[in-house]
């Protein structure tokens, strides 16, 4: 099927009702540890993860589902009860990484978090690592490690959205990417935060602090840093939607030829699962 690469989804937005696991073959998946598409998980109160590695997590407070134009499903997060827990481990972070996170919000408040850790044994704001929003500023950016490690977005984000934002480390930078574009960078060496999982929606040992008010989409995490090409990839709509792997499965039927008639199995991603021979004529 010319213009597909890897068998990604290529409408113009999400798969909507069509089941999707994790496109392997996609470019998009190297180095992918965890892959949390609301759309996979609407309705529920689990937010499955679908990089293969079991990080699903759960929903925590008041939890409500809306319809998304962008990403098809979402979570609606209310500023005061919802969050997610989960048992994956971003940190330490000892290597390379990059998170890409799908966010919309419409509420005028000052800090709130999309993802967050925190060091077990110090609760607190000295060792912790979240990405967050400023509603107030429009304006994005993550606390990483200890002390004045933190980094801000110089654009502002929509508050229309929905907005992709990309946080990168390569060696000792650290680089935001707001819709597909890089837009600041840093250098920093402190982040050396031990941790055992990751929140979503809230700043994680920060009781009743940070909540996110607004919708949560599309959550992915590598353990390399994606160049700024790969990064404009997950935002460019015909390429976006690259990761989902459609599963549908359409029976077609090959007229006879040559007194044969097969009834190849199309499976829906261009490939011929399986030829059975319904005939035989003289």
């Amino acid at each position: 099927m010319p213009g597909f690469r890897g068998w990604g989804w290529r409408g113009p937005g999400p798969p909507l009702g069509v089941p999707f696991n994790l496109n392997t073959q996609s470019p998009q998946a190297q180095g992918l540890v965890a892959w949390w598409p609301p759309l996979g998980s609407a309705g529920a109160n689990v937010l499955q993860d679908f990089g293969g590695r079991g990080f699903t997590g759960t929903f925590n407070g008041t939890l409500a589902w809306q319809v998304d134009s962008m990403m098809g499903a979402v979570p609606n997060y209310d500023g005061a009860t919802t969050y997610v827990t989960t048992n994956k481990a971003l940190i330490p972070l000892t290597g390379n990484f990059t998170i890409t996170q799908w966010f919309s919000s419409t509420n005028t408040v000052t800090n709130t978090h999309l993802v967050a850790q925190y060091e077990a044994v110090i609760p607190t704001a000295s060792g912790r690592f979240l990405t967050e929003i400023n509603r107030v500023s429009q304006k994005y950016g993550c606390f990483h490690g200890s002390g004045a490690g933190v980094i801000t977005s110089a654009a502002s984000f929509s508050t229309a959205g929905p907005n992709l934002m990309v946080i990168r480390r390569a060696g000792n930078t650290f680089s935001l990417f707001l819709n597909g574009v890089q837009d600041a960078s840093t250098g920093s060496s402190d982040v050396g935060i031990q941790d055992t999982a990751t929140w979503i929606g809230v700043g994680r040992g920060i009781p009743n602090f940070g909540y996110f008010p607004g919708q949560i989409g599309d959550i992915r995490i590598y353990n390399r840093a994606l160049s700024a090409a790969e990064v404009w990839q997950q935002w460019a709509p015909e390429s976006r939607f690259d990761l989902y792997r459609p599963l549908l499965r359409r029976l077609w039927t090959v007229p006879s030829v040559a007194g044969w008639a097969f009834n190849p199995v199309w499976d829906g991603r261009g490939v011929i699962g399986s030829s059975v021979i319904t005939g035989v004529r003289p």
